[in-house]
């Protein structure tokens, strides 16, 4: 006859340990979906160069941007609402035709005092200002301009 096995519960370090390395897991892994997110939605990129060699870089993800724009207070919707409501129809055009278009130039203003060029490249809106002194390069996603113009659209009541 062979002799009974003594049931022995499992420590409780072990069972600690097993639930910190577990949350450590989900942890991680809820992080590198946010990430993934973050990075599908791309950023929106703003470069300032001015004459005296100050240089501003800001990278925003357009995901918070996203975010913003759906926690507008209503009443900055209904200020706006009666002026901007005869431009949707062309805003919603010109973003869906960008999109369409290969990329490539698509306003070019060279003046005595001032450039402007506005370009399709790999997906973005491209913006570039430069004057006398001063640079100012504006780059954003058109799937975020897209959202934006989608969620500003309807005039919330």
């Amino acid at each position: 006859m062979t002799p009974a096995r003594e049931h022995r519960s499992p420590s409780w370090g072990r069972l600690i340990v097993a639930v910190v390395l577990s949350l450590g897991v989900g942890g991680v892994s809820a992080a590198a979906v946010v990430a993934a997110a973050v990075y599908h939605a791309g950023t929106i990129d703003v470069e300032i160069d001015q004459s005296g060699g100050e240089h501003v870089s800001i990278a925003v993800p357009s995901s918070l941007v996203n975010a913003a724009v759906k926690l507008l207070p209503d009443r900055v919707y209904a200020d706006a609402a009666s002026e901007v409501a005869p431009y949707w129809d062309a805003c919603r055009a010109a973003v869906r035709e960008i999109q369409r278009a290969p990329d490539g130039v698509l306003v070019q203003v060279d003046g005595p005092d001032l450039n402007v060029l506005v370009a399709k490249h790999d997906g973005r809106l491209r913006i570039d200002v430069v004057d006398a002194r001063d640079r100012v390069q504006v780059s954003v996603p058109l799937a975020t301009v897209r959202q934006i113009v989608e969620e500003l659209e309807p005039a919330r009541p």
